[in-house]
């Protein structure tokens, strides 16, 4: 299926179920499909987050990639030598992709329209890069976002707003 077939159907997806299939189905061709749009979220997120972390040394500070699908973010993450991330995604092909970039500490499955199954105040700070547009997450993972993120801490979503609390 062509990348545009991909994205007409994830925008229009109705469940989560629905979503996970497709996503698992264009894991393989993912990032070679969006680099072709020159999609540059997962950098300019990585960037944002870092400035909003610049008191932090980056080598102890705990991030969460909520939607992490292929580790874009994750890449560049690690080059600005952030260690300590774990992923979230709610596609198993995605995070097998991601996986074999060898920059997470942990991956796991989660549904991010649901409770995380994360303790309050995990992790300095959450990325979301690419999973609140058309089909995908509404307003509403937002509180539980916060609700794992220390106090103080930021939050940072694709298209780039920050939350710092």
């Amino acid at each position: 299926m062509a990348d545009e077939q991909f994205l007409e159907k994830v925008f229009t997806a109705t469940s989560t179920d629905e979503s996970r299939k497709l996503y698992d189905q264009w894991a393989s061709s993912y990032d070679s499909d969006m680099a072709i749009h020159e999609f540059t979220a997962p950098q300019m997120v990585a960037e944002r987050v870092s400035k909003y972390l610049e008191n932090s040394k980056p080598s102890k500070t705990q991030i969460v990639d909520a939607g992490c699908g292929s580790g874009a973010v994750g890449v560049e993450l690690s080059k600005l030598g952030y260690l300590a991330i774990d992923g979230l995604d709610i596609s198993q092909g995605m995070l097998d992709v991601a996986r074999k970039l060898d920059v997470y500490r942990e991956l796991n499955i989660a549904d991010l329209t649901k409770r995380l199954d994360v303790e309050d105040g995990a992790y300095d700070a959450l990325v979301c890069c690419g999973t609140f547009t058309h089909g995908h997450l509404g307003h509403g993972p937002l509180e539980d976002f916060v609700r794992v993120v220390q106090s103080r801490r930021t939050i940072c979503r694709h298209v780039l707003s920050i939350i710092t609390y």
